[in-house]
């Protein structure tokens, strides 16, 4: 896993794209852009949270979008990986969804109402019906942050 990823970022001077499982990816400059399809493994996220931290650690912030048009779901053990290992460093500036189902709504929220209970920081999950709408809420998050694209 960590081996695909590296040689996959050794250099994140441009944008490349790779796949994680059944999902692809899309890294360009500190945009990280999901396309999900089924469901999130384990490996999947642990490869996820590599990846991010490495875009953080190259470019010094980071925007998520993530695709959720065909996610299934996020496996219990997924969820308790990037539970029990967010950390500043790997976690977003801001991270925007669309398209996402009402099921997978309904666990976005589920997941958000865990982070608070257990005094997690960091920036949510944001849910947007289109693209379009996801892309214009990280360029006014990055706005408000005071951040330039990477």
């Amino acid at each position: 896993m960590k081996n695909m990823t590296e040689q996959a970022i050794r250099s994140l001077g441009g944008c490349f794209r790779q796949n994680i499982g059944t999902h692809s990816v899309e890294v360009d400059g500190d945009v990280v852009f999901y396309q999900m399809r089924g469901i999130i493994t384990l490996d999947d996220m642990k490869e996820m949270v590599v990846l991010q931290a490495r875009v953080r650690r190259e470019r010094g912030r980071l925007f998520v979008l993530y695709d959720s048009r065909e996610n299934t779901g996020l496996h219990p053990a997924a969820r308790k990986y990037v539970t029990d290992h967010a950390t500043p460093e790997t976690s977003a500036d801001a991270a925007a969804s669309f398209g996402a189902s009402f099921s997978l709504r309904v666990l976005v929220n589920m997941f958000t109402r865990v982070q608070d209970a257990l005094g997690k920081e960091g920036p949510r999950t944001m849910l947007f019906d289109t693209e379009a709408d996801a892309r214009r809420y990280l360029e006014q998050e990055r706005a408000r942050l005071g951040l330039h694209a990477a």
